[in-house]
């Protein structure tokens, strides 16, 4: 969802990080699987924000434990890119 106008943005934005806030996952000092829970809390309300979803790292994290979970190596069945990686040069990224 994009907000029509910055008003609308910036709100939708004070929304999310207050989500977040309220679901202890802003908490400095968490253990992972304390930050987890949080996590969990936040995605139960429905909410598709802009910051949250934007903290890669918790959901690879996710990823990564359900490919071992199956059996499998993560590090060789998922490939992160940066995005200043593409930028630089997308052929040498993607090869």
């Amino acid at each position: 969802r994009f907000a029509p106008n910055i008003a609308d943005f910036e709100t939708w934005l004070k929304n999310d990080l207050q989500i977040l806030r309220n679901s202890g996952f802003l908490e400095v000092g968490k253990s992972e699987e304390a930050e987890e829970v949080s996590w969990r809390e936040y995605l139960t309300k429905k909410n598709e924000g802009g910051i949250g979803r934007s903290l890669y790292e918790i959901q690879l994290r996710q990823w990564f434990r359900a490919f071992r979970e199956a059996g499998r190596d993560p590090r060789t069945q998922i490939y992160i890119v940066r995005t200043e990686d593409m930028h630089n040069d997308v052929q040498r990224t993607m090869k």
